[in-house]
């Protein structure tokens, strides 16, 4: 038992988390402070990553909040810069930030286009990339966690961009996995089906959100407590035999043979 307790613990770890404002990436960085491990929240939603904040010194964890746009840069460079002089060094990067737009094909505009590619995919890529280059140099063995979507394996009307530029963010992964191997950073995927955040409760309410949820094997969307178990075996040394890999969690609804009508 004392060797499961190792192998699983993040005691002393420090973790970057994107989208910490609210949702997944909220409740993983309460998480994650909660078992010992040292949290940078970043967010661009400045009254979100206070409630994160809050939450996590109400426990006595160690936090750092940092308001960061992923589509810039700059921003992000500033912010790992940020982190890395209060905390000394990132072992877990976390990237929960994401938007969605639900659009018909021929209604999708190109700015829903361009902020779906500039928050999920290239965001995360600017993430992991300024990370990368500081485990690098610091010689530590890190964890990468990038959010997918059970759409990787299936698609649903009035989502082309989020439903491709989540199967880009698998791929991106599987990439960077590969090419970061030699330095012993890991890099993997989680693809979630319907999660009940504050993000996806307004579509799970409406007719077609009743219908989607009747298309999931377990006939339900997912608690975020559910996640739990899966966020902290990646970040942990648990996983230490696994990188590029895209595990799912979505009630089986991937696989489901019904589709949304």
């Amino acid at each position: 038992m004392r060797h499961l307790e190792q192998i699983f613990s993040i005691k002393g770890k420090t973790a970057f988390i994107t989208g910490a404002g609210s949702g997944l990436g909220q409740h993983t960085a309460i998480l994650f402070a909660k078992l010992g491990a040292k949290v940078v929240i970043t967010d661009i939603n400045e009254q979100g990553l206070q409630e994160t904040a809050t939450a996590i010194e109400a426990e006595s964890g160690q936090v750092l909040s940092l308001v960061m746009d992923v589509r810039q840069q700059e921003s992000v460079k500033t912010c790992v810069a940020q982190a890395v002089e209060h905390f000394d060094r990132i072992d877990i990067v976390l990237n929960c930030a994401a938007v969605i737009y639900y659009e018909p094909f021929l209604a999708t505009s190109q700015d829903n286009w361009d902020q779906n590619y500039e928050v999920d995919l290239r965001g995360s890529w600017f993430v992991c990339r300024e990370i990368a280059e500081h485990m690098i140099q610091h010689n530590i063995k890190g964890s990468m966690i990038n959010l997918a979507s059970s759409l990787c394996h299936r698609t649903q009307k009035d989502l082309t961009p989020y439903n491709a530029i989540k199967a880009g963010v698998a791929h991106m992964s599987r990439s960077m996995a590969l090419e970061l191997m030699e330095h012993g950073i890991r890099v993997n995927a989680v693809a979630p089906g319907f999660i009940a955040t504050n993000m996806v409760k307004a579509f799970l309410e409406t007719d077609d959100g009743k219908k989607a949820v009747t298309s999931v094997p377990m006939k339900r969307a997912a608690d975020l407590s559910e996640l739990e178990g899966l966020m902290v075996f990646l970040a942990s040394n648990a996983s230490s035999y696994m990188s590029g890999s895209l595990l799912m969690i979505d009630g089986g609804l991937a696989y489901n043979e019904i589709l949304i009508p």
